[in-house]
This record gives structure tokens, sequence and C-alpha cells, in this order.
């Protein structure tokens, strides 16, 4: 038999572990993301045959 959990009940200790570690992990890419941007959009002005497509595309991928 299984049992339920009451719905007004506050999250359990894993459950708070766990949003804490997911949460910490997009942090850290959304972080080192927006560091890298504008530095990668200056260094990419500087190089032969630079468009502002092709600085577009390699910021997308």
């Amino acid at each position: 038999m299984t049992q339920l959990q009451d719905i007004s009940s506050p999250m359990t200790a894993l459950e708070k572990r766990a949003i804490l570690s997911l949460s910490s992990i997009y942090a850290l890419r959304m972080l080192g993301l927006f560091m890298i941007l504008p530095v990668l959009s200056l260094f990419t002005e500087q190089m032969e045959g630079a468009t502002p497509f092709l600085m577009g595309m390699v910021i997308s991928v």
C-alpha cells in the first residue's frame, strides 16, 4: 500500500535538495553564458570576414 502525501504539507527535504541542485546548475550555466557573450561579440568583430549575421550565428550556436 502506498502513502499519499497531503497537498497542504510543505516540501520534503529530498524535494528541497533536488530543487536547490537543479536551480544552482541552471544559475551557474546562465552566469557563464552571460559572462562570455559580451566578450565573444567583441572578439568576433576583430575576425576577418565577420558580419553581423555570422556573429549572430556564433552566439546562437
